[in-house]
């Protein structure tokens, strides 16, 4: 039985902590959070430490998904999300992008993310990518689709998998080699 040691994380971590786990580590899945700024202001934290991790975990050959919590008036402007966007497209290549939509639950007050946001930031996401998703939301954006032919490969309810309609099933470790 193979068993796939998958990390989600804020991207804080170093180049040589990211090779040294590279042995172990088949995916990741980074929050990129916004621009440097949303960085600063929120997070006390800067942007670039997170985009040399996702090249560091690039060049060490694992699996990355990026996602990104839409925030309204913090992070969701064209601008934002098509600087994200295209460091993606030009730094990761064709990775899988998650959009999640954001609820007010704990110290931040915003409004929760409208629908129209999320359409938004994937029309933007879609012009580079070709997996852009949607998270926190029940939206046909949580099925993988053929960019290509545009058929249904993967159907998703929340967490769950509902059905898988591929004619080769690849591991991580075809993807890796």
């Amino acid at each position: 039985k193979n068993f796939y040691h998958t990390w989600v994380t804020n991207g804080y971590t170093s180049a040589e902590a990211i090779k040294k786990a590279s042995k172990f580590l088949h995916a990741v899945n980074v929050d990129y959070k916004g621009d440097d700024r949303f960085y600063q202001e929120l997070c006390s934290a800067r942007l670039k430490p997170v985009q040399n991790a996702l090249k560091a975990y690039k060049k060490n050959k694992i699996w990355i998904e990026v996602t990104n919590l839409l925030i309204s008036g913090k992070n969701d402007s064209d601008e934002q999300i098509e600087e994200m966007v295209s460091w993606i497209a030009d730094n990761l290549g064709q990775v899988p992008l998650h959009f999640s939509r954001f609820f007010p639950h704990y110290k931040l007050n915003a409004p929760i993310t409208p629908l129209q946001t999320l359409e938004r930031a994937a029309a933007i996401a879609e012009k580079r990518l070709d997996y852009v998703y949607f998270g926190n939301i029940r939206h046909e954006k949580e099925n993988t689709f053929c960019h290509n032919c545009k058929n249904m490969l993967i159907q998703r309810e929340g967490f769950f998998v509902v059905k898988i309609d591929l004619k080769k099933y690849y591991t991580l470790h075809d993807i890796r080699q």
